[in-house]
């Protein structure tokens, strides 16, 4: 997991980003220099269940995954954290910069 480290600073000084991107694909992680936002890489290597996500406790998360599997977990794993809102979905590539999906959900905590 990267990019979750800056997230957790803003969090301690009392401050929290509108929306946190969470990614189960490669992506920029330096949203904080570019005042993007909030922009979480979740590698294929990490497990979505035994993820520490504290840092989501009362925010909105969007979490995209490369499997409906792995979107389904990191739906899961973000509510278990404490987000208050999930919106979470696959993705497959079909053509150049073009995606579908196959699954989504939303949760309000």
């Amino acid at each position: 997991m990267n990019g979750h480290e800056k997230i957790i600073s803003m969090r301690q000084a009392g401050k929290a980003p509108k929306i946190v991107f969470l990614n189960d694909y490669p992506c920029n992680t330096d949203w904080f220099e570019n005042g993007d936002h909030a922009t979480v890489f979740i590698s294929q290597l990490d497990d979505p269940k035994t993820l520490d996500l504290r840092f989501l406790v009362g925010l909105t998360v969007s979490a995209t995954g490369s499997t409906v599997k792995r979107a389904q977990e990191l739906f899961e794993a973000s509510k278990q954290a404490g987000a208050k809102t999930v919106a979470a979905t696959d993705f497959k590539p079909f053509a150049k910069n073009r995606f579908e999906t196959t699954w989504c959900e939303v949760y309000r905590g």
